[in-house]
């Protein structure tokens, strides 16, 4: 196919409009996410200082009195040794948050006495039913008391 001079102008004129309607929408993109900016130092972390792998499941209670129990659940989040790790960003919304780990390895289990339904595998469990293919692990609360932006706690 021969395009001419006058055809490949125009194509260089299209490629180029196309690039900077690109360049629009990602700077757009990139000025909106300027205007509401969310802080790293705000969320729920964990962090492993344990010397050897963990894995973590969390979970939120978001029952509320005289209803049915509503826990909505997620893992497993691999933490090497030393390594830390945001599970719920941006501001606290709650004051208490459920947590598990283990290290399969070594069989110890950082757990209490809230059970919560997880799974062998990567989960997300959007209420508190636990179904066949599941099973509960014993879960512990931490309370975050009055602090709004950043919480850590570390499995020791």
């Amino acid at each position: 196919m021969c395009f001419g001079e006058g055809g490949v102008m125009r194509t260089r004129w299209f490629v180029l409009l196309w690039a900077l309607a690109g360049m629009v929408a990602v700077t757009g993109n990139a000025v909106a996410q300027q205007r509401v900016p969310e802080p790293a130092h705000l969320g729920f972390r964990v962090c492993n200082q344990t010397g050897s792998a963990i894995e973590v499941a969390k979970a939120l209670n978001l029952s509320e009195q005289g209803k049915p129990r509503d826990i909505v659940s997620e893992g497993w989040y691999k933490l090497a040794a030393s390594q830390c790790m945001t599970l719920w960003p941006g501001k606290l919304k709650y004051r208490y948050y459920l947590l598990y780990a283990q290290n399969k390895a070594s069989s110890k289990e950082w757990k209490r006495d809230i059970p919560v339904c997880v799974s062998r595998e990567s989960f997300s469990i959007r209420h508190g039913r636990c179904e066949a293919n599941k099973y509960h692990r014993m879960f512990f609360q931490v309370d975050t008391g009055d602090e709004p932006n950043l919480f850590t706690y570390n499995f020791r």
